[in-house]
């Protein structure tokens, strides 16, 4: 996911993200962070609507999440 994020590749990142899910590989906060880098700048709306994705699966967002989320 990340290699894809650095390539700014965000359609793909997100596929590989959701055939984590698919297989039941859970997301750590890192995944979460990764992609929020990703899309903070490209889709901010797709950012907000990961971090909400986060916090349902009942993971705590940390400083570095919330700066992400803040500042984009």
């Amino acid at each position: 996911i990340r290699a894809y994020v650095q390539l700014k590749d965000m359609d793909h990142a997100l596929t590989i993200f959701e055939q984590m899910k698919a297989t039941r590989t859970t997301p750590n906060e890192r995944t979460y962070q990764i992609l929020l880098q990703g899309f903070a700048d490209k889709n901010p709306k797709q950012m907000l609507k990961l971090f909400d994705e986060m916090k349902k699966s009942k993971l705590i967002p940390g400083i570095n999440i919330y700066t992400i989320v803040i500042y984009g």
